[in-house]
């Protein structure tokens, strides 16, 4: 649901072009109101899906990788909905972009493979 593959498919299934993500979110930037609602149901899945995550494990940070992270609607629209999913009181996760870029996978992959037993 939440990957470009899966997020320009929706898009396209509503009714809109084939786009890929990137001219989605420039579309949805400008006004276009199906790109827009395109990435609203996006950050209604990603703040129910990281809900689950943050209502078991309780983490104090959760950091985005991948090239869907940096739509600042996750960020903004996103968070709002994972707050309107958690069990306490307050939302006390932080969710924050990657600082490595959209490689930090492989080189948190490539780190594990050198480090020490």
């Amino acid at each position: 649901l939440l990957s470009g593959p899966a997020l320009a498919a929706a898009y396209h299934a509503a009714g809109g072009e084939a786009l890929e993500l990137p001219q989605i979110a420039a579309r949805a930037e400008r006004g276009e109101a199906l790109a827009q609602e395109t990435l609203q149901r996006a950050a209604a899945h990603f703040g129910r899906a990281l809900s689950l995550l943050v209502n078991i494990l309780d983490p104090e940070v959760i950091v985005l990788g991948g090239g869907v992270s940096n739509l600042p609607v996750f960020y903004e629209r996103g968070v709002d909905e994972l707050r309107r999913w958690v069990f306490s009181d307050g939302l006390r996760t932080r969710v924050v972009r990657h600082e490595l870029g959209d490689s930090a996978g492989v080189l948190g992959a490539a780190y594990l493979a050198e480090a020490p037993e």
